[in-house]
Formats: C-alpha cells, structure tokens, sequence
C-alpha cells in the first residue's frame, strides 16, 4: 500500500474518531442541559411520598423548580431528616416554589400520634416560596434549658430565604417560634395568617439577627410565651405594614423586642398596623414590649409597657375589632373591622398594599365621606351580610369574656341581608338545643339589635348564647362567655 493510501486512511480514521467525541459531548451536554431546565411537578391529592420526592429531586437541580399541590391534606407520619433538629420533609436546598391550588384547601401536616417534628427546614442555600396552603400540627421537642436552633421553628426553620403568600401557619409548637423561626435567614410574608401556635419565645413568629417583612396579615390567638406571643425579634429587624395583631396570650407580650431588660434590641417597626386586645399575666399590659418604631397610622391598645414614640397619626385604646374568624381557606384566618372602629379610613395611603389579606382592593370609601381611605389593619371594613353580636365582645380562643354583673345587655349588627333575629341564653349548650332554647332567655328580636337579659348565674361558670338570624333561611352564631 502507497504512503499516499496510508496517509488518507489514517485521515478518514481521526475525522471518525472526532465525529465520534463530538456526537458524544453533543449528547453529554444535551443531558446537562436538560438537567439545568427548571422543572414542575404536580402532586396528587394527599400524596405526601409523592411530595418528599418531588422535592428531592428539586434540590438535586440548580434550577427554579415548581410543585404544584393539589388540593388536599397531605399527612407526615415520620421523620425525613435531623438537620437543626428533626424534620417532616427534606431540607430545602435549593429554589423551591410550592403552590397550592387555591380555592380548595390544600395542607401539609404531622399526624398528630406521628413522632415530633417541625414540617419544613430551609438551609442556607435554601430559597422557598410558599404559596396557597397551610402549615400546622409540626412540633419540636424542646427544652427550658437549651437555646439551641435544635428546639426552634414548629412550622418552618429558616436559615435560607424564604416567601409566604396567601398561607397559614397553624397549630404549630416550638421552644422558639411555634409557627417560624427565622435563624439569620431572610423572610417575607404576606396575605397571611399565623395563628395557634404555642411557644416560650415567639409563639408565632421568632427573628434572630435577620429580615422579616409582614404585610397584610393577622397574627392572633398564639398563646404560652415569656416573650412575643404574636413576634419575638432577637437583634434582627421586623417590619410590620397593615397588619391586625390581636387576641393572644401568654405570660408576655405580643411583640416583644429583645428581652425584659432591653439586652437584645433590635428593630421592629410598625405602618398601618392593629396591635390591641392581647392579654399577658395579671395587671401586665400584654401588646408590646420592648423598643417598638412608628411609621405612623397604627391603633396600638396599650403601650404603657413599650418604648415608642407615637405620631400624630397614630392612636390608642379600643380599635373596636370583632372576633377571630376563619372559613379554613389558607390566609384567611381574620379579625374584621366593627362598623364603628377608629380603624375604618384611617391609614396612609400612600404606605397601603393594593389589596387587603383577603385579595379585595385598597382603598376605598369605608365611612360614606366620599374619599376612598385606606384602613388600618389587614382587613378592608365591609359590611357584613350575617348579623353577629358585638358587645360584650366575644373572647379568644385562650380567654372568654367575663360577666360580672348577673344582668347583661346584648347588643349585636344587623346584617345586610338579615330580616329577624331571635336570641338564645343559656346554661349549657344543650340548653340552647331544646325547647325552650335557652333555660334562661329565648326570644324573638324581631329587627332589633340589642336585648336585656337578667336572671345570669353569677357562679364561675360558662353562659352560652345563641344568635339566631334569617336571611332566606335560619343560622346562628354560638358565642361562650364566663361569669365572675
């Protein structure tokens, strides 16, 4: 064979060879490439394997990946994982977007005999968004004499960045932040409720050295802690716009900043915002503690233990609030407004979200002045259609309303589409359940809106009342209260 034959195989043969390498590295890269395509996932109803492992696989790529939840209840049974204490669903390593579907409820849960565990752990190349589903029933187990991240954040632990939107945060416990515990993570929150969760420090919300950011949400009825019922903040900074604070309980307050003696301050700052109604220990106002920033347009109830300096927008006392209420939608736990609470077109528009908690537009004309007005508060006031009572105002979930005198007058709104009311008292609840309906009042009201009952057992123990409405066809609301 010629040089010349040798040398023109010995061509054919690397070109070969080279189409061979490239076809494989084509191919190679096509497979990374694929690999850094942010995915989706859409989980079935209540699958929560199916839900562990869409987010596995989530964190395994470097991409914005979606799972989509649909609408059901998806129940942890055991612990995934023991990062910074134990853990339902994986650590969230990467970025992360999980949506529930909105107008059916969708919520991710521990059962309640499973081991302990909080529900979501978020590290620190973690991004999260959540986003239309709630959060309850996570719980850590903790103890008085350990501050360590290990016993924090019943709901969430965060040390990444997260996002809240239209979620709720529910029966939640911790040492430190029953519902989230913000750990030198970044947090934003929004149309939002935090509620029923219980803790020694920030039963519903603890910030430690970071950003947390609030808008539009109601955080009520979280109860048990020395420091923040609602918010405890350790050196970090908590901005608060346009929110209702509201009926919680415990030894200390519902925002607390820093400690009994000041040690551990940092900044908490407060625009459009409720804080009122919550109670502490006996003869212990129970809103505020600690140093506390107004950006004006706030009703803070008592601020006798706080240091702040209120501006001319802002005010104190009686924000005039109905009680807690829920239709089980995430983010819709809320306070409303009364028809005559100082709150109504009070705010600062130019500082008020376009929508309010419950997605309705802000501002608008809410006292008949013919000027649209933001309200102060996560709620827009709207009339409403069912009539309920408003004085004595119903209680919390941690305290009923006391009676101290053995006659009441009862005075409740009637609602726009209400035609007849009947009013139901009683010793018992059953009482209410049968003829007469009330063993100690019962009767047709008629269009009126308030009725004088006496003959109530001053005993200690619970009065029950029944507000009958019509409006097309008969409801009630029950209301328990306490007698001295």
């Amino acid at each position: 064979m010629s040089n010349r034959a040798i040398k023109k195989r010995g061509t054919w043969t690397f070109n070969l060879m080279l189409s061979v390498l490239f076809i494989s590295y084509s191919f190679f890269n096509l497979d990374r490439l694929d690999n850094l395509h942010a995915a989706e996932f859409t989980i079935p109803s209540g699958d929560a394997a199916a839900l562990i492992d869409a987010i596995n696989t989530a964190n395994s790529s470097n991409e914005d990946d979606t799972i989509n939840l649909q609408g059901g209840t998806y129940t942890l049974t055991r612990m995934d994982n023991d990062t910074n204490g134990p853990n339902g669903l994986p650590s969230v390593t990467s970025s992360i977007t999980l949506k529930g579907t909105g107008a059916d409820s969708t919520i991710i849960q521990r059962e309640r005999d499973a081991p302990l565990f909080r529900i979501f752990h978020v590290a620190d190349t973690g991004v999260l968004q959540i986003d239309s589903f709630t959060i309850k029933d996570g719980v850590v187990p903790y103890s008085l004499n350990d501050e360590t991240e290990t016993f924090d954040g019943g709901g969430i632990y965060n040390i990444g960045t997260v996002t809240i939107r239209n979620s709720s945060i529910l029966d939640n416990e911790a040492h430190n932040g029953g519902g989230i515990a913000n750990w030198s993570g970044l947090m934003s929150i929004t149309n939002s409720t935090i509620s029923y969760n219980g803790s020694d420090k920030g039963s519903g919300i603890k910030n430690y050295e970071r950003i947390v950011t609030v808008e539009n949400c109601t955080i009520s009825q979280n109860g048990g802690a020395y420091y923040g019922n609602g918010i405890h903040n350790v050196l970090g900074t908590v901005s608060i716009t346009n929110c209702t604070i509201s009926d919680n309980h415990g030894p200390g307050a519902a925002i607390t900043n820093g400690y009994g003696d000041y040690s551990g301050a940092g900044t908490v700052e407060l625009k459009n915002t409720i804080l009122a109604y919550n109670s502490a220990d006996v003869d212990y106002p129970g809103d505020c503690e600690g140093p506390i920033t107004s950006l004006g347009n706030n009703i803070i109830g008592d601020p006798v233990n706080c240091t702040i300096a209120l501006l001319e927008s802002d005010s104190t006392g009686d924000p005039r609030l109905r009680e807690f209420i829920d239709d089980g939608l995430p983010g819709h736990g809320h306070v409303p407004l009364l028809l005559d609470s100082p709150a109504i077109d009070s705010g600062n528009n130019s500082a008020c979200p376009q929508i309010d908690q419950l997605g309705k537009s802000r501002p608008v004309d809410g006292n008949g002045d013919g000027t649209a007005a933001c309200d102060i508060g996560a709620i827009e006031f709207e009339y409403p259609e069912n009539s309920y009572i408003r004085s004595p105002r119903p209680g919390s979930r941690f305290t009923d309303p006391t009676l101290a005198t053995p006659t009441v007058e009862f005075e409740w709104v009637n609602g726009s589409a209400v035609s007849q009311h009947w009013l139901s008292v009683g010793t018992s609840l059953a009482s209410l359940d049968r003829t007469p309906y009330g063993d100690i009042y019962s009767r047709n009201q008629y269009l009126n809106t308030s009725a004088t009952v006496s003959g109530i057992p001053l005993n200690g123990q619970n009065l029950y009342v029944r507000l009958w409405f019509k409006s097309g066809t008969w409801k009630y609301v029950d209301y328990t209260y306490q007698t001295q």
